[in-house]
């Protein structure tokens, strides 16, 4: 499903990462982990350093204002604050190339939509979730977690760090923020009886309200209401019915509740 530019990033990143590991100063490793692992750490820094220059470019809004310029190479052309420039660019590159082999495109009505402060912010949670999961699975051996393994999440940080890879992730968290909302709101059923109820209830709780407010009160306390008072404005008696009401649909203790209470008090006969 990969494009053949994808595939043949691999080894771009692949030819790159190993040069860079035999020409650090901090020691070349003895063994296929210590390998591994220093190509993740040398990858992750980069993509790190060229993320600083996504985030400059977002606050200043020179992202903001237009969307022409290839975000997903934001950075490359930038000098990379690491050993070697140039290799850490061919390296970048191959992990950009993959993520662009395998993303959805910009989306720009969504990205119109978006605060700037929202898209950081989606970009740091992503970010900071991945790179936890690249320090999890370093500790694997390497026939557990091998290179190939480890490029594949090295593409998804750099990902991370992109305009595509934010907005992939605000529509996740939104579709699961809403999926939970769903889930954890239920409509309750009601009778043509406890509807008329409800309406009344509701006709005789605005009449009070715009006279002495008794029975307002009167079916506020009821409810375990206890900080209104007859001094209080109209908008404070409004919202507390609502919100009682909108808790009466949602279970059926609650819509037991309300309608005793509105009984109670002779709110409703």
């Amino acid at each position: 499903m990969a494009t053949a530019q994808s595939v043949a990033a691999i080894s771009v990143w692949r030819d790159a990462v190993d040069k860079a590991v035999t020409e650090t100063k901090i020691g070349a490793p003895s063994e296929d982990k210590g390998k591994r692992d220093l190509a993740i750490a040398y990858s992750t820094a980069l993509i790190m350093a060229q993320y600083g220059t996504v985030r400059t470019s977002l606050m200043s809004g020179r992202a903001a204002a237009s969307i022409a310029f290839d975000i997903l190479g934001l950075g490359l052309t930038s000098a990379v604050p690491i050993s070697n420039g140039a290799r850490g660019k061919t390296i970048l590159g191959g992990l950009a190339t993959g993520f662009k082999g395998t993303q959805l495109s910009i989306d720009r009505s969504l990205f119109n939509q978006q605060t700037t402060s929202a898209i950081l912010t989606a970009m740091d949670t992503c970010v900071l979730r991945q790179r936890k999961l690249l320090g999890t699975k370093r500790a694997l051996p390497v026939a557990d977690y091998s290179m190939y393994d480890a490029y594949s999440d090295l593409v998804y940080l750099y990902g991370c760090t992109t305009l595509a890879g934010a907005m992939e992730e605000l529509v996740e968290t939104q579709s699961v923020a809403a999926r939970q909302e769903k889930e954890n709101t239920t409509i309750v059923l009601i009778t043509e009886v406890e509807r008329d109820q409800f309406k009344a209830a509701q006709a005789a709780y605005i009449a009070s309200v715009d006279g002495d407010k008794k029975l307002a009160l009167d079916f506020l306390k009821a409810m375990d209401v206890q900080n209104l008072s007859a001094e209080s404005p109209k908008q404070e008696f409004i919202d507390a019915y609502q919100k009682l009401g909108f808790e009466a649909l949602s279970k059926e203790a609650n819509k037991s509740k309300f309608l005793a209470a509105a009984t109670k008090v002779k709110l409703i006969k």
